[in-house]
């Protein structure tokens, strides 16, 4: 596929952007948070100033919005907020953070099965003898 058919399949979604949807357009396509690709965009327009504001503004008029041609392909995970109501599709973290959250999961759980077991009830009905 040639960089200008891939190009042409890109859509603004000018209901859920900010500035003429160019960002939503581009997230939605890729299967990107919104977030994320705004922040990257204004950091790059920040840095590199004339050509990344440029290019944006060129996209504006080249990029169709998501009611002009449908229906809205699918690129990344994600899809468009017409296709869907969900956002797109948060990634799969692998290796040492997807350990530590599991970790996490699992010491979670053990407390809140500790906290809603007759282990606790008895141990906070022993305190309140003790106490008074």
């Amino acid at each position: 596929m040639s960089i200008f058919k891939e190009l042409s399949e890109i859509r603004r979604d000018p209901d859920n952007g900010i500035l003429f949807g160019v960002c939503a357009g581009l997230a939605d396509y890729y299967g990107w948070r919104r977030r994320t690709t705004r922040l990257v965009v204004f950091l790059l327009a920040f840095f590199i100033n004339w050509p990344i504001i440029l290019a944006y503004a060129i996209s504006v008029f080249v990029f169709p919005t998501v009611d002009e041609k449908l229906p809205t392909p699918k690129r990344g995970q994600g899809a468009t907020k017409q296709a869907t109501d969900a956002e797109p599709a948060r990634p799969r973290y692998n290796g040492p953070l997807r350990e530590r959250y599991a970790r996490i999961e699992r010491r979670m759980r053990r407390v809140e099965a500790y906290l809603h077991g007759n282990e606790h009830q008895l141990r906070a009905a022993f305190r309140d003898l003790e106490t008074g």
